[in-house]
Protein backbone atom coordinates (compact mmCIF):
# COMPACT_ATOMS: atom_id res chain seq x y z
CA UNK A 1 0.00 0.00 0.00
CA UNK A 2 1.70 3.39 -1.00
CA UNK A 3 1.93 6.15 0.83
CA UNK A 4 -1.31 7.75 -0.36
CA UNK A 5 -3.22 5.53 0.08
CA UNK A 6 -2.27 4.57 3.52
CA UNK A 7 -3.26 8.40 4.21
CA UNK A 8 -6.58 7.49 2.80
CA UNK A 9 -7.33 4.45 4.57
CA UNK A 10 -5.99 6.51 8.31
CA UNK A 11 -8.47 9.27 7.19
CA UNK A 12 -11.25 7.05 6.93
CA UNK A 13 -10.47 5.18 10.33
CA UNK A 14 -10.71 8.37 11.97
CA UNK A 15 -13.72 9.51 10.18
CA UNK A 16 -15.48 6.50 11.54
CA UNK A 17 -14.13 6.90 14.53
CA UNK A 18 -15.43 10.13 14.93
CA UNK A 19 -18.99 9.55 13.84
CA UNK A 20 -19.23 6.67 16.17
CA UNK A 21 -18.40 9.40 18.72
CA UNK A 22 -20.86 12.14 17.76
CA UNK A 23 -23.00 9.05 17.76
CA UNK A 24 -22.65 8.43 21.14
CA UNK A 25 -22.67 11.70 22.42
CA UNK A 26 -26.07 12.33 20.89
CA UNK A 27 -27.14 8.98 22.73
CA UNK A 28 -25.60 9.67 26.06
CA UNK A 29 -27.24 13.05 25.80
CA UNK A 30 -30.59 12.14 24.98
CA UNK A 31 -32.96 12.62 27.65
CA UNK A 32 -35.32 9.44 28.87
CA UNK A 33 -39.08 9.68 28.53
CA UNK A 34 -41.66 7.92 30.36
CA UNK A 35 -43.70 5.58 28.01
CA UNK A 36 -46.97 6.63 29.27
CA UNK A 37 -46.31 10.23 30.17
CA UNK A 38 -43.53 11.10 27.94
CA UNK A 39 -42.62 13.64 30.44
CA UNK A 40 -38.33 13.67 30.47
CA UNK A 41 -36.74 12.29 33.38
CA UNK A 42 -34.82 14.53 35.13
CA UNK A 43 -30.97 13.87 35.99
CA UNK A 44 -29.98 12.83 39.52
CA UNK A 45 -28.40 15.74 41.25
CA UNK A 46 -25.30 14.98 43.05
CA UNK A 47 -23.24 15.47 46.37
CA UNK A 48 -21.81 18.26 44.98
CA UNK A 49 -25.52 19.58 45.32
CA UNK A 50 -25.61 19.29 48.45
CA UNK A 51 -25.37 22.24 49.74
CA UNK A 52 -28.66 23.50 47.73
CA UNK A 53 -30.94 20.93 49.06
CA UNK A 54 -29.21 22.26 52.85
CA UNK A 55 -29.93 26.67 51.62
CA UNK A 56 -31.65 28.56 54.68
CA UNK A 57 -34.10 29.80 52.08
CA UNK A 58 -35.58 26.35 51.54
CA UNK A 59 -37.97 26.52 54.93
CA UNK A 60 -39.52 29.36 53.35
CA UNK A 61 -39.82 28.10 49.80
CA UNK A 62 -40.84 24.65 50.77
CA UNK A 63 -42.23 24.94 54.25
CA UNK A 64 -41.28 21.27 55.03
CA UNK A 65 -42.41 21.29 58.80
CA UNK A 66 -45.60 22.29 57.07
CA UNK A 67 -45.72 19.41 54.91
CA UNK A 68 -44.81 17.02 57.60
CA UNK A 69 -47.99 18.46 59.69
CA UNK A 70 -50.13 18.35 56.87
CA UNK A 71 -49.26 14.48 55.96
CA UNK A 72 -49.11 13.57 59.93
CA UNK A 73 -46.15 11.44 60.99
CA UNK A 74 -47.71 9.45 63.92
CA UNK A 75 -45.43 8.26 66.64
CA UNK A 76 -43.42 5.36 66.75
CA UNK A 77 -43.85 4.47 63.28
CA UNK A 78 -41.84 2.97 60.65
CA UNK A 79 -41.07 5.59 57.69
CA UNK A 80 -38.94 6.01 55.23
CA UNK A 81 -36.98 9.30 53.36
CA UNK A 82 -36.16 7.52 49.56
CA UNK A 83 -33.74 9.89 47.54
CA UNK A 84 -32.86 11.59 51.64
CA UNK A 85 -30.19 13.29 50.34
CA UNK A 86 -27.68 15.11 52.97
CA UNK A 87 -30.99 14.37 55.11
CA UNK A 88 -32.96 17.47 55.05
CA UNK A 89 -36.41 15.36 55.56
CA UNK A 90 -35.12 12.48 57.48
CA UNK A 91 -33.99 14.48 60.99
CA UNK A 92 -37.14 16.27 60.90
CA UNK A 93 -39.19 12.54 60.32
CA UNK A 94 -36.93 11.14 62.62
CA UNK A 95 -38.00 13.98 65.82
CA UNK A 96 -41.44 13.11 65.09
CA UNK A 97 -41.70 9.26 65.05
CA UNK A 98 -39.49 9.64 68.22
CA UNK A 99 -37.34 6.49 69.85
CA UNK A 100 -40.07 4.65 69.30
CA UNK A 101 -40.16 5.09 65.54
CA UNK A 102 -37.69 4.69 63.01
CA UNK A 103 -36.33 6.25 59.72
CA UNK A 104 -34.65 4.32 56.75
CA UNK A 105 -32.82 7.14 54.97
CA UNK A 106 -32.12 5.84 51.43
CA UNK A 107 -30.15 7.36 48.22
CA UNK A 108 -28.01 5.96 45.58
CA UNK A 109 -24.67 8.00 46.43
CA UNK A 110 -22.46 6.66 49.36
CA UNK A 111 -21.51 10.52 49.48
CA UNK A 112 -24.62 11.26 50.21
CA UNK A 113 -25.48 8.88 52.76
CA UNK A 114 -22.02 9.35 54.37
CA UNK A 115 -23.00 13.59 54.56
CA UNK A 116 -26.52 12.20 56.04
CA UNK A 117 -24.84 10.13 58.78
CA UNK A 118 -22.88 13.03 60.13
CA UNK A 119 -25.85 15.21 59.95
CA UNK A 120 -27.67 12.72 62.18
CA UNK A 121 -24.81 12.09 64.98
CA UNK A 122 -24.69 16.03 65.06
CA UNK A 123 -28.27 16.00 65.64
CA UNK A 124 -27.89 13.05 68.36
CA UNK A 125 -30.43 10.53 66.79
CA UNK A 126 -30.07 7.17 66.94
CA UNK A 127 -33.22 6.03 65.34
CA UNK A 128 -31.91 6.76 61.70
CA UNK A 129 -31.16 3.62 59.23
CA UNK A 130 -28.79 4.52 56.45
CA UNK A 131 -29.62 2.20 53.17
CA UNK A 132 -27.53 2.38 49.65
CA UNK A 133 -30.35 1.55 47.03
CA UNK A 134 -30.01 1.23 43.14
CA UNK A 135 -31.94 2.87 40.26
CA UNK A 136 -34.37 0.19 40.53
CA UNK A 137 -34.30 -1.15 44.13
CA UNK A 138 -34.85 1.29 47.16
CA UNK A 139 -33.97 -1.98 49.26
CA UNK A 140 -36.66 -1.34 51.85
CA UNK A 141 -37.23 -3.95 54.20
CA UNK A 142 -40.87 -5.71 52.77
CA UNK A 143 -43.95 -5.29 54.46
CA UNK A 144 -42.65 -2.95 57.08
CA UNK A 145 -43.54 0.61 56.36
CA UNK A 146 -46.42 2.99 57.64
CA UNK A 147 -44.84 5.87 55.11
CA UNK A 148 -42.53 6.26 52.15
CA UNK A 149 -41.71 9.83 51.88
CA UNK A 150 -40.28 11.09 48.29
CA UNK A 151 -39.39 14.69 48.41
CA UNK A 152 -39.00 15.88 44.69
CA UNK A 153 -37.20 12.82 44.35
CA UNK A 154 -39.72 10.97 42.23
CA UNK A 155 -39.05 12.79 38.19
CA UNK A 156 -35.46 11.72 38.55
CA UNK A 157 -36.52 7.76 38.90
CA UNK A 158 -34.48 6.23 35.72
CA UNK A 159 -36.33 3.03 36.24
CA UNK A 160 -39.76 4.29 37.66
CA UNK A 161 -41.71 1.02 37.41
CA UNK A 162 -40.14 -1.19 38.63
CA UNK A 163 -38.96 1.16 41.59
CA UNK A 164 -42.53 1.73 42.01
CA UNK A 165 -43.25 -1.44 42.31
CA UNK A 166 -40.75 -2.56 45.30
CA UNK A 167 -41.65 0.71 47.30
CA UNK A 168 -45.52 -0.96 47.36
CA UNK A 169 -44.18 -4.23 48.04
CA UNK A 170 -42.55 -2.40 51.46
CA UNK A 171 -45.53 -0.40 52.36
CA UNK A 172 -47.64 -2.15 54.94
CA UNK A 173 -51.46 -3.30 54.08
CA UNK A 174 -52.80 0.70 54.24
CA UNK A 175 -49.51 2.11 54.33
CA UNK A 176 -48.39 6.04 52.11
CA UNK A 177 -46.66 6.56 49.90
CA UNK A 178 -46.54 10.37 49.34
CA UNK A 179 -44.47 12.49 46.76
CA UNK A 180 -43.97 16.26 47.06
CA UNK A 181 -43.63 17.89 43.50
CA UNK A 182 -43.26 21.25 42.23
CA UNK A 183 -45.74 21.80 40.25
CA UNK A 184 -45.79 21.49 36.55
CA UNK A 185 -49.51 23.75 36.12
CA UNK A 186 -47.34 26.79 37.81
CA UNK A 187 -44.96 28.61 35.05
CA UNK A 188 -44.22 31.08 37.38
CA UNK A 189 -42.59 28.37 39.69
CA UNK A 190 -38.68 28.86 39.20
CA UNK A 191 -37.84 25.31 38.70
CA UNK A 192 -36.14 23.79 35.54
CA UNK A 193 -39.25 21.72 33.91
CA UNK A 194 -38.17 18.59 34.07
CA UNK A 195 -37.94 19.14 37.84
CA UNK A 196 -42.08 19.80 37.98
CA UNK A 197 -44.43 17.31 37.69
CA UNK A 198 -48.50 17.64 37.12
CA UNK A 199 -51.15 15.73 39.47
CA UNK A 200 -52.07 14.27 36.47
CA UNK A 201 -48.76 13.03 35.16
CA UNK A 202 -48.04 11.32 38.60
CA UNK A 203 -52.03 10.00 38.46
CA UNK A 204 -51.38 8.36 35.44
CA UNK A 205 -48.08 7.16 36.52
CA UNK A 206 -48.44 5.22 39.41
CA UNK A 207 -52.12 4.18 39.48
CA UNK A 208 -50.83 1.61 36.58
CA UNK A 209 -48.26 0.42 39.31
CA UNK A 210 -51.03 -0.80 41.82
CA UNK A 211 -51.57 2.48 43.60
CA UNK A 212 -54.68 4.99 44.28
CA UNK A 213 -54.77 8.90 44.88
CA UNK A 214 -56.20 9.02 48.11
CA UNK A 215 -55.81 12.71 48.50
CA UNK A 216 -54.05 15.68 46.77
CA UNK A 217 -53.12 18.81 48.95
CA UNK A 218 -51.80 22.22 48.30
CA UNK A 219 -50.64 23.80 51.00
CA UNK A 220 -47.27 24.23 50.08
CA UNK A 221 -45.80 27.00 48.75
CA UNK A 222 -44.72 25.37 45.31
CA UNK A 223 -45.23 21.90 45.73
CA UNK A 224 -48.21 19.16 45.39
CA UNK A 225 -48.29 16.86 48.13
CA UNK A 226 -49.77 14.25 46.59
CA UNK A 227 -50.73 10.70 48.85
CA UNK A 228 -51.16 7.41 47.37
CA UNK A 229 -52.52 4.40 49.27
CA UNK A 230 -51.68 0.56 47.63
CA UNK A 231 -54.71 -0.40 45.27
CA UNK A 232 -57.26 -2.98 45.63
CA UNK A 233 -58.51 -5.05 42.14
CA UNK A 234 -61.37 -3.39 42.16
CA UNK A 235 -59.80 0.18 42.29
CA UNK A 236 -57.21 -0.68 40.11
CA UNK A 237 -60.26 -1.86 37.35
CA UNK A 238 -62.19 1.16 38.02
CA UNK A 239 -59.79 3.92 37.98
CA UNK A 240 -57.54 2.88 35.23
CA UNK A 241 -58.44 -0.18 33.20
CA UNK A 242 -62.52 1.31 32.34
CA UNK A 243 -61.19 4.50 31.81
CA UNK A 244 -58.56 3.47 29.64
CA UNK A 245 -60.56 0.62 27.54
CA UNK A 246 -63.59 3.81 27.24
CA UNK A 247 -60.82 6.29 26.15
CA UNK A 248 -59.81 3.19 23.18
CA UNK A 249 -63.35 2.32 22.39
CA UNK A 250 -64.73 5.97 22.23
CA UNK A 251 -61.96 6.57 19.82
CA UNK A 252 -63.50 5.16 16.91
CA UNK A 253 -67.37 4.44 15.53
CA UNK A 254 -69.27 3.96 12.98
CA UNK A 255 -70.90 6.39 11.44
CA UNK A 256 -74.50 5.84 8.93
CA UNK A 257 -75.73 8.09 6.55
CA UNK A 258 -77.35 8.26 3.04
CA UNK A 259 -73.82 8.06 1.74
CA UNK A 260 -73.72 4.56 3.25
CA UNK A 261 -71.40 3.41 6.24
CA UNK A 262 -67.90 4.67 7.33
CA UNK A 263 -65.50 4.29 9.90
CA UNK A 264 -64.71 7.63 11.68
CA UNK A 265 -61.34 6.99 13.86
CA UNK A 266 -58.71 9.86 15.75
CA UNK A 267 -58.42 13.53 13.64
CA UNK A 268 -54.78 13.93 14.06
CA UNK A 269 -51.43 12.87 15.25
CA UNK A 270 -52.36 14.22 18.87
CA UNK A 271 -55.54 12.16 18.94
CA UNK A 272 -53.57 8.79 17.76
CA UNK A 273 -51.00 9.81 20.39
CA UNK A 274 -53.75 9.52 23.19
CA UNK A 275 -55.15 6.65 22.09
CA UNK A 276 -51.81 4.89 22.19
CA UNK A 277 -51.26 6.05 25.40
CA UNK A 278 -54.66 4.74 26.71
CA UNK A 279 -54.24 1.61 25.14
CA UNK A 280 -50.40 1.13 26.69
CA UNK A 281 -51.66 2.55 30.10
CA UNK A 282 -54.70 -0.15 29.60
CA UNK A 283 -51.90 -2.95 28.91
CA UNK A 284 -49.85 -1.99 31.77
CA UNK A 285 -52.69 -1.79 34.20
CA UNK A 286 -53.71 -5.81 33.23
CA UNK A 287 -50.10 -6.65 33.42
CA UNK A 288 -50.22 -5.49 37.30
CA UNK A 289 -53.49 -7.78 37.90
CA UNK A 290 -51.77 -10.92 35.97
CA UNK A 291 -50.00 -12.24 39.14
CA UNK A 292 -53.26 -11.44 41.81
CA UNK A 293 -55.32 -13.92 39.71
CA UNK A 294 -54.61 -15.97 42.83
CA UNK A 295 -56.37 -13.38 45.28
CA UNK A 296 -59.57 -14.41 43.21
CA UNK A 297 -59.74 -18.09 43.92
CA UNK A 298 -63.52 -18.95 43.18
CA UNK A 299 -62.63 -17.44 39.67
CA UNK A 300 -59.04 -17.88 38.98
CA UNK A 301 -58.86 -19.98 35.50
CA UNK A 302 -61.53 -17.53 33.94
CA UNK A 303 -59.52 -14.52 35.66
CA UNK A 304 -56.27 -15.38 34.02
CA UNK A 305 -58.07 -15.89 30.70
CA UNK A 306 -59.51 -12.49 30.46
CA UNK A 307 -56.43 -10.82 31.94
CA UNK A 308 -54.45 -12.09 29.07
CA UNK A 309 -57.28 -11.37 26.42
CA UNK A 310 -57.65 -7.66 27.16
CA UNK A 311 -53.36 -7.43 27.64
CA UNK A 312 -53.14 -9.02 23.57
CA UNK A 313 -56.20 -6.46 23.05
CA UNK A 314 -54.69 -3.67 24.11
CA UNK A 315 -51.43 -4.30 22.79
CA UNK A 316 -53.28 -4.69 19.37
CA UNK A 317 -54.65 -1.08 19.95
CA UNK A 318 -50.94 0.02 20.23
CA UNK A 319 -50.10 -0.97 17.44
CA UNK A 320 -52.73 0.07 15.46
CA UNK A 321 -52.56 3.84 16.60
CA UNK A 322 -48.85 3.91 16.37
CA UNK A 323 -49.42 2.95 12.73
CA UNK A 324 -52.28 5.07 12.29
CA UNK A 325 -54.29 2.42 11.21
CA UNK A 326 -57.63 2.91 11.96
CA UNK A 327 -59.19 -0.58 10.38
CA UNK A 328 -56.94 -2.86 12.67
CA UNK A 329 -57.73 0.35 16.12
CA UNK A 330 -61.63 -0.45 15.41
CA UNK A 331 -60.92 -4.34 15.29
CA UNK A 332 -58.79 -3.90 18.55
CA UNK A 333 -61.29 -1.55 20.28
CA UNK A 334 -64.18 -4.15 19.33
CA UNK A 335 -61.89 -6.79 21.41
CA UNK A 336 -61.31 -5.14 24.03
CA UNK A 337 -65.19 -3.98 24.80
CA UNK A 338 -65.74 -7.61 24.39
CA UNK A 339 -63.52 -8.31 26.83
CA UNK A 340 -64.39 -5.94 29.15
CA UNK A 341 -68.12 -6.47 28.64
CA UNK A 342 -67.55 -10.23 29.44
CA UNK A 343 -65.63 -9.61 32.63
CA UNK A 344 -67.99 -7.33 33.99
CA UNK A 345 -70.87 -9.39 33.33
CA UNK A 346 -69.33 -13.25 34.60
CA UNK A 347 -67.12 -11.54 37.75
CA UNK A 348 -68.42 -8.18 39.10
CA UNK A 349 -70.00 -10.37 41.64
CA UNK A 350 -67.05 -12.51 42.26
CA UNK A 351 -65.01 -9.38 43.03
CA UNK A 352 -67.36 -7.72 45.39
CA UNK A 353 -65.79 -7.91 48.91
CA UNK A 354 -62.04 -8.88 47.30
CA UNK A 355 -59.21 -7.22 48.10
Amino acid sequence: MNLSKKRAHLFGICLMLALASAVLAVAWQTPKRHPLTGRTIASVMGAAGADWLDRPERGVEEDPEGALDAIGIPRSATVADVGAGSGYMTLRMARRVGAGGKVYANDLQPEMLQLLRENVRKAGLTNVETVLGTTTDPRLPAGQMDLILLVDVYHEFSEPRQMLQRLRSALKPGGRLVLLEYRKEDPAIPIREEHKMSVKEVKTELEVEGFVLSQTLESLPRQHILIFRPATIKQTMSSVINTEANAVFNSVRVEIDRNGMRQIGPANAVEWEQVRLSALRLAESVSLLLPEEARVRDVEPEWATWSAELKAASMSAVSAAGSGNNDDLMKAAGQIYETCTSCHRKYASALVGKP
